[in-house]
């Protein structure tokens, strides 16, 4: 009997027990619930507080508490990269406060792809709301961030929403840094602002520099601002004796031919001060043609020096864009008559290999007729580009012409056009002393007249 009585004693306490372990369980999950509610609404208001004045500036007082660790612990992050970056992507198109915290979660991520994804996200919100001081807030403190990987992508960022007032002072720790990458993204930043008050910032780092992409981008950003500070600090640089230095202010200056820049680099042209890489550098730029028109007009300029520059623009301005290949065409088309010949042989030459777009064929027609043969020659080879169906005839008047080669080239590049209506020079050449001339007049002739 009493063991019997000690069974249900137990039976009655291991119940009661489970019991008790089930509630207990329960009560947890509902305080953890609780206490993760409480911390997504503490992350969607920092401040801890519903105040008018958080709600009139809410972006502000989000970005001043979230921006120093983007980490909330509110937001669980999916355990799917892509899933990440679905969400990441999705949200650029959701201009809500709530939707820039979850971005600044992103920031973190041990994807770069989501991290970055994120910062795009949240410049196009910037752009597109009136969200971007929330957003600059939080993108400078992560630029300012040394532990953080992407800091620089951030600034970046950051330079594309921000008139200057908050980057620029991260931009000039970043140009003060013996780290080259920070001084790459110090100039790319400066490159989006355009700020007058950048041109001080690159003097002081141009000399530290040592990537030619950085040097290049530097002079560019000057270029741009195009101040009368800015413009010293390039026409100083474009007589460097320095090869690296010289060539990209000369990129720089040479990207338009706006200003003053046309009047610098043509001084500099004329005295001698260009190398021929410098040289091969502004053929192929906008500002080109418009520098050289004015060099190649001077009286003062020498012909051996005049020569010497259609050299570097023959080989040099055939990687030039289409429209600055055709201006440069006309700028050399006044040296085609000059009464130097070694000029004009160099004029024809040049002309013949820039590969104008425009047919130059009725500017070239009178010099194959030149009793100068190196005239001839040139202008023939000049003239190949340019022999279509439409422009062929004047060759026929150099198949009876002395020089084997000019005769045998001419006949050449008008064959594929001959027909019925040339048949009177066909058979003329078939009496040629020439073999070559002779059986081809021949074949083309049997094929006329079939």
């Amino acid at each position: 009997m009493i063991k019997q009585k000690h069974v249900f004693i137990i039976a009655a306490l291991f119940m009661a027990g489970t019991i008790f372990f089930i509630f207990s369980k329960q009560s947890g999950n509902t305080r953890q619930d609780t206490a993760g509610d409480s911390s997504i609404e503490a992350a969607k208001n920092p401040a801890g507080g519903t105040s008018e004045r958080q709600k009139k500036d809410s972006s502000t007082s989000a970005a001043q508490d979230s921006s120093g660790d983007s980490r909330h612990g509110d937001i669980d992050q999916p355990p799917d990269m892509s899933e990440r970056m679905r969400i990441a992507m999705e949200l650029r198109n959701n201009f809500s406060r709530d939707s820039v915290l979850k971005l600044a979660s992103f920031l973190d991520d041990t994807e770069a792809s989501v991290a970055q994804e994120a910062l795009d996200s949240l410049g196009y919100i910037g752009l597109n709301s009136d969200l971007k001081q929330m957003i600059v807030d939080i993108l400078i403190k992560k630029s300012m961030d040394d532990g953080y990987f992407h800091r620089g992508l951030a600034l970046l960022t950051a330079a594309t929403l921000d008139d200057g007032k908050q980057v620029l002072p991260v931009i000039e720790m970043y140009a003060s840094s013996d780290d080259e990458g920070d001084a790459t993204y110090a100039i790319r930043a400066m490159s989006l602002l355009h700020s007058e008050d950048s041109v001080s910032i690159i003097n002081d780092m141009l000399g530290n520099l040592r990537f030619p992409d950085d040097i290049r981008n530097a002079f560019a950003v000057l270029a741009k601002i195009n101040t009368p500070e800015a413009a010293a600090i390039l026409e100083k640089n474009l007589y460097s004796r320095l090869q690296v230095i010289q060539e990209q202010c000369v990129w720089a200056l040479s990207i338009d031919k706006s200003g003053n820049n046309v009047e610098y680099l043509a001084k500099a042209i004329a005295s001698d001060s260009l190398t021929p890489q410098s040289l091969a550098v502004l053929t192929q730029s906008q500002a080109g043609p418009a520098i050289f028109g004015r060099i190649l007009q001077r009286q003062d300029m020498p012909a051996d020096k005049i020569i010497k520059l259609l050299e570097i623009m023959e080989e040099n301005s055939i990687l030039a864009p289409g429209s600055v290949r055709s201006e440069t065409a006309q700028v050399i088309e006044s040296l085609i008559d000059n009464p130097n010949p070694d000029l004009q042989i160099a004029a024809i030459r040049t002309l013949g290999k820039i590969g104008a777009a425009e047919d130059k064929s009725s500017l070239l027609v009178p010099k194959l007729q030149s009793d100068n043969p190196q005239i001839q020659s040139e202008a023939l080879s000049a003239y190949a580009q340019y022999c279509t169906p439409d422009t062929y005839k004047p060759l026929l008047d150099l198949f009876g012409n002395e020089d084997e080669k000019i005769r045998r080239t001419a006949f050449l590049l008008s064959s594929p056009f001959l027909d019925k209506s040339d048949r009177a020079v066909l058979e003329e050449a078939l009496q040629q002393n020439d073999p070559y001339m002779s059986e081809k007049a021949r074949l083309i002739l049997e094929k006329i007249n079939e």
